[in-house]
């Protein structure tokens, strides 16, 4: 497990208390939908933003009364893989997010959206192309048969575990 540094703790504590407290009095469009919270975490190149995000959804997770869904997507294919290959078992970070399924986005099935246990999917933003959802391999607005009735995207919409509608946490990884 990774120790972080103070001011990495601190700014973990004070992400994931924003997201705690939102969650428990959010903005709302109507009775039955919130606005989005946004939020943002700049730092210099090398001072730990990934552990600090890893850190922040740990404590949030722990928190909270169901396991959360995070939607982990970065530009390029090479950070996704280095983010896979980091959170995943025996990866550099795996240890400090223990109780993660983690796995590539096209990977999901609906028993993952529909179970009990927190979860990492890590795409590309290319994923959601808008543009061509229809052709290609943009499968994540796509019916595949043999997993699913719905689509990947209408799955995650959905993120229902029984009764309950998970939250979704999206970190977007420059």
């Amino acid at each position: 497990m990774i120790e972080l540094f103070q001011f990495q703790q601190e700014a973990a504590e004070v992400l994931s208390n924003r997201m705690i407290s939102y969650q428990m009095d959010p903005l709302l469009v109507s009775k039955e939908r919130s606005i989005p919270l946004y939020t943002v975490l700049q730092s210099i190149t090398g001072s730990g933003k990934t552990i600090i995000l890893a850190e922040m959804l740990e404590q949030f997770r722990a928190q909270s009364d169901h396991q959360p869904i995070i939607l982990w997507v970065s530009k390029g294919k090479v950070v996704v893989g280095q983010t896979l290959e980091n959170f995943s078992d025996g990866g550099k970070y795996s240890q400090n997010i223990p109780n993660y399924k983690v796995i590539p986005l096209l990977d999901c099935t609906e028993s993952d959206i529909k179970s009990n246990e927190s979860l990492l999917l890590i795409a590309t933003v290319g994923k959601f192309n808008q543009k061509d959802k229809d052709q290609g391999d943009r499968r994540i607005f796509q019916t595949n048969l043999d997993k699913a009735d719905s689509s990947l995207w209408d799955l995650l919409k959905q993120r229902s575990a029984g009764e309950n509608k998970r939250e979704l946490i999206i970190v977007y990884d420059e």
